[in-house]
């Protein structure tokens, strides 16, 4: 996204709040800060500001000599509110410390969420791997990379059917992630199915694969749940054995010919 598309957001009050907001502002891809005020010299979220390069001013009417879309005051001052209400270039938006505190709590829920999430990826047995309607891998937890063999790192901006699909079976997964975005049908959608999966060595090993659609924002993006196999059909390839040669004894086969 270019910078002229964000959302220019002024930031009016430069205590801890301020600050916190700004660090909130800098993790929204779609905003970006162009001007943080507080009459205070050491303000901290003027010192923040200083150190990433963001303009400061000390006098709340400065706001608007900076090209802004949305202005947010912090201040928790009446006063203050009411003179850039008062003073607003048109198109300009305001929003009061009063309303900011209420999106503060979601946002701060949001952040808690988003933290339990990041916890149960990171000791999830099973690998989760996320896509976007690309294909390019957004997420890739410790599971996947001790199960794959690449490091998160190495994964996250590769297109998954390169990293982890056999080469035999590539175009038909492209051509299945082709179908869903044309028709929002597919056969893995919802599923749990059993296929091939390939490790950073090369080596094609069995999986469990489950995928959600994850919300139902366009383009949407994928989350596959997978689980590897490998142990799994070994021992029911030892019990099978065992179960054949329990067979063939009770059947009266003398056991120095089938060993």
């Amino acid at each position: 996204m270019s910078a002229a598309s964000r959302l220019a957001i002024g930031v009016v009050g430069g205590g801890q709040g301020g600050s916190a907001l700004l660090d909130l502002l800098l993790d929204w891809p779609a905003a970006r800060v162009v001007v943080v005020i507080d009459s205070r010299e050491d303000a901290p979220a003027l010192t923040h500001a200083r150190a990433l390069g963001i303009p400061t001013s000390a006098h709340h009417f400065e706001v608007f000599s900076h090209s802004v879309d949305l202005v947010l005051e912090v201040t928790g001052r009446p006063e203050v509110l009411n003179d850039l209400l008062q003073t607003r270039p048109p198109g300009v938006e305001i929003i009061g410390a009063g309303s900011l505190r209420f999106f503060w709590d979601l946002l701060q829920d949001r952040r808690e969420s988003d933290a339990r999430m990041r916890a149960i990826l990171e000791t999830a047995l099973d690998c989760v791997i996320t896509m976007d309607h690309t294909g390019k891998i957004l997420e890739f937890n410790p599971a996947a990379e001790r199960t794959f063999g690449y490091a998160r790192s190495e994964a996250v901006g590769r297109e998954l059917g390169e990293l982890i699909v056999p080469p035999s079976f590539r175009d038909r997964h492209r051509r299945g992630l082709a179908h869903y975005l044309a028709t929002g049908q597919g056969p893995a959608i919802g599923k749990r199915i059993e296929l091939t999966a390939m490790r950073a060595d090369g080596t094609e090993f069995p999986v469990e694969l489950a995928v959600t659609r994850i919300g139902s924002d366009s383009p949407p993006m994928f989350t596959g749940y997978i689980r590897d196999l490998s142990e799994r059909r070994r021992t029911e390839a030892i019990l099978a054995g065992e179960r054949q040669l329990l067979e063939m004894v009770a059947a009266g086969i003398e056991l120095p010919k089938v060993l």
